[in-house]
């Protein structure tokens, strides 16, 4: 928009040259027809100082060309040159007390005036023509040296305006990154930190005392949210441990027919879901607030994936779902095993939930560019490509197909956080009815 106004701006100056130009021609033009006008006599018009006047050429200020025309003259008055540059179709057209522009055959652009006058003596009146052309071409170079000057200081200031342009945006938009490189820094394990604004334009202190607050104010919802999670699991745990005994003394009851065991049974099963989630939302808790100790010790990676095959080879058997492993011998990291333990089963049992019979479900451990990589592979139902960001949330669950499996959506949201605590990378990678495979990733260094 600047460069476009520049430009307007340039044609805008250029059409004020060419005019004021054009302007001074017309001026010398009526300065010059003043005088040869006044020195028109009634009795003589062909006196020697207008004569002079006509045919003499005079180049100070203008260069101009004239020609004077008497119906009672034998000849006609002109400036040396007129004829040679304009012929009689050349000034067809041209009425009486009007300007145009003329192009004779010369080449030369010509601004032409036409002045009709009548006069009276004793033979009656006298009609009288002028025509009067100045030559542009001075004005023509002088406007395309101003032209040319113009185009060049516009590059130059372009050039400049641009430099200037970024240096004075970078310099202004400084600030506005440090804030934003503050705001970065701060997430759901760092809400405890806060906005610096020592180093900020006063300008900017008011927003970053807002954004203080507003931190105060989310740690402080996050905060009793989790208490609230916590304190509720906590109380849950009593009634749900004194209904468990209550079905194990009815159970224990021999009068108890086998309908109403039944339904025992289910209850308790319902009872031992409830349980599991209550332990799950627990464990979530502890983790996220960095209550699980880490202790970092070799692990044989092969030996624990074989230890979990075994553990859970006669689920899958009952479900008719196979399940593999593939590692190689002797694969050794150091890691918390207790914590990468409960990683792999999380994964394991949510892939075994979500694959129905005649599927695969597939554990893998392997070296990668100096890291680890863990991977759980399953033929299941599969995630659809909206919900994949959102699993690794507390309590999602894609749709009816999935929510009428038992569980409650935290088995992924306690495998990120574990491996944040093992410093480990976790991503998914899924296709509706196609399968999921789960990959949690340690770096060289972690």
């Amino acid at each position: 928009m600047t460069i476009l106004m520049a430009l307007v701006a340039i044609l805008l100056m250029s059409e004020l040259t060419w005019s004021l130009l054009v302007g001074q021609e017309k001026q010398v033009m009526y300065q010059r027809l003043g005088v040869i006008t006044a020195m028109l006599p009634v009795d003589d018009l062909g006196s020697g100082e207008l004569h002079h006047e006509i045919s003499e050429q005079v180049t100070t200020p203008r260069e101009l060309l004239i020609q004077l025309n008497c119906s009672c003259l034998s000849y006609v008055v002109e400036t040396p040159g007129f004829t040679e540059q304009f012929s009689g179709s050349d000034l067809q057209g041209i009425d009486a007390g009007e300007f145009d522009y003329v192009t004779p055959q010369s080449g030369s652009d010509f601004l032409v005036y036409r002045h009709v006058t009548t006069l009276h003596d004793d033979r009656g009146p006298v009609d009288v023509e002028i025509i009067m052309g100045a030559n542009l071409t001075q004005d023509e170079e002088a406007f395309a040296y101003f032209f040319g000057r113009a185009v060049l200081v516009f590059a130059v200031a372009v050039i400049l305006l641009g430099l200037l342009k970024a240096v004075l945006v970078s310099k202004l938009l400084m600030p506005l990154r440090k804030l934003a490189d503050e705001m970065s820094r701060i997430s759901p394990e760092t809400l405890a930190l806060r906005v610096g604004h020592d180093r900020l334009p006063t300008e900017l202190h008011i927003l970053a005392q807002s954004q203080n607050r507003l931190l105060d104010r989310i740690e402080d919802s996050y905060d009793a949210l989790k208490s609230y999670g916590n304190n509720v699991a906590h109380e849950i745990r009593g009634p749900i441990s004194r209904i468990s005994h209550e079905i194990d003394g009815v159970l224990d009851d021999a009068d108890l027919n086998e309908l109403g065991r039944d339904r025992v049974l289910e209850i308790a099963t319902h009872l031992e879901d409830l349980s599991h989630l209550v332990d799950r939302v627990l464990y979530l808790a502890k983790a996220e607030n960095g209550v699980c100790p880490v202790d970092l010790l070799p692990c044989r990676i092969d030996g624990l994936l074989h230890d979990l095959y075994d553990i859970y080879l006669p689920a899958f058997e009952e479900k008719s779902v196979r399940f593999e492993v593939g590692t190689e011998d002797g694969l050794l990291w150091v890691t918390d095993t207790l914590l990468l333990r409960q990683i792999l089963i999380n994964l394991i049992e949510n892939a075994l939930k979500f694959t129905p019979a005649g599927g695969t479900v597939s554990l893998e451990a392997q070296r990668l560019q100096g890291g680890l990589v863990l991977s759980v592979r399953d033929t299941g139902i599969g995630i659809s490509e909206e919900m994949v960001e959102k699993v690794f949330e507390r309590f999602v669950q894609e749709d009816a197909a999935r929510s009428s499996r038992s569980g409650a959506g935290l088995g992924l949201s306690i495998v990120a956080t574990l491996a944040k605590l093992l410093r480990a990378e976790v991503s998914i990678r899924s296709d509706k009815g196609a399968g999921t495979m789960v990959r949690v990733r340690f770096g060289a260094g972690s």
